[in-house]
């Protein structure tokens, strides 16, 4: 999430000089293109994997949780077996009790209609973030440089990372960038409040 917003902020205003006045040909937009597919493909495929075989990683943990502390009423936080494996391996949740309420309405699906729509929420939100960085640095989602930022981040190890971890990351990346953008406008009160709740989500924030 951190990576994503520096590299897209840092990019940006080098890429808006640089577009308008270098001549692209239309074979390396056009592999560029081709690349970016490719790796949007995989990870498309990497998603159905991961639904059709119900291994899906770090969401199993949360839906788990979420479901033991408030349809099971169980202890969310005692050493159980991981449910993504058939061994003795054993696991603690490490996430605050309020994150677990937050996926409890997705605890009420299935696992895989579950894990599908937490996907589509992380995609939803990484568009938008993206939006909030794009107008922040007056780089046009539509221009070269926009495309190039935009490609190039669904095109990085961190999405694939991110995709196959099946991580809150993209969930917070939103808001996250809401508040940096309230800050940049001197709104400190909305920023700090987002950030706080951010943070007690993720202590590193």
């Amino acid at each position: 999430m951190l990576s994503q917003l520096a590299f897209a902020v840092l990019a940006a205003p080098l890429l808006g000089r640089i577009s308008p006045a270098v001549h692209l040909r239309p074979w390396l937009l056009i592999l560029a293109a081709v690349v970016v597919a490719v790796q949007m493909t995989t990870y498309a495929r990497v998603v159905v994997s991961m639904a059709s075989t119900g291994r899906m990683q770090d969401f199993a943990q949360f839906y788990s949780d979420a479901r033991a502390a408030v349809f099971e009423h169980r202890n969310p936080y005692e050493r159980r077996l991981a449910p993504t494996t058939s061994d003795t391996l054993t696991r603690v949740n490490l996430n605050p009790p309020h994150f677990l309420l937050l996926v409890a309405p997705l605890a009420v699906l299935e696992p895989r209609p579950a894990y599908v729509v937490w996907m589509v929420l992380s995609l939803i939100s990484a568009a938008a973030a993206l939006g909030v960085i794009l107008r922040e640095v007056n780089v046009g989602a539509t221009s070269l440089a926009g495309a190039i930022i935009i490609g190039a981040v669904f095109a990085s190890a961190p999405t694939g990372a991110l995709i196959i971890s099946a991580q809150v990351s993209w969930l917070l990346w939103w808001p996250f960038c809401w508040s940096w953008s309230e800050a940049a406008r001197g709104r400190w009160t909305s920023a700090g409040v987002v950030l706080g709740v951010l943070a007690s989500l993720k202590p590193f924030l």
